[in-house]
């Protein structure tokens, strides 16, 4: 699901009716829990995953790519990752660390990356 249409009582509710979610999300008031509220861009390391499970029982993560990335999943378990190779990105002032330090000058690197994030890259345009 797309970060517009991701909501924790519509994402409750899909979940009820045995369908399964994984997203992105956005702020919302009460939303991401205050777990997860505190990932910033400048206290967050590059590949960083944290994550924890709201009231309604749905998997909440926060994960540091080239920014920060809030996802929802009804259908993963925690600790669950792939191995993927990764293209080296652009360098922006934001991401000049983490690229230089694990790319140093290799085109593609083979990183670690939580599986409902893959699924979600893999899957998102339907």
């Amino acid at each position: 699901m797309d970060n517009y249409f991701t909501h924790p009582k519509v994402v409750g509710k899909l979940h009820n009716l045995g369908i399964g979610v994984v997203g992105t999300i956005r702020f919302q008031m009460s939303w991401p829990p205050k777990e997860l509220r505190g990932a910033s861009q400048t206290n967050v390391d590059f590949n960083e995953f944290y994550l924890t499970v709201d009231n309604l029982g749905t998997l909440v993560a926060c994960w540091m790519d080239n920014n920060v990335i809030l996802m929802v999943s009804t259908v993963h378990r925690v600790g669950e990752a792939v191995m993927c190779m990764r293209r080296r990105p652009r360098i922006m002032v934001k991401n000049k660390g983490h690229v230089t330090q694990i790319w140093d000058k290799q085109g593609k690197v083979e990183v670690q990356m939580p599986r409902m994030v893959d699924n979600y890259n893999h899957w998102m345009w339907g």
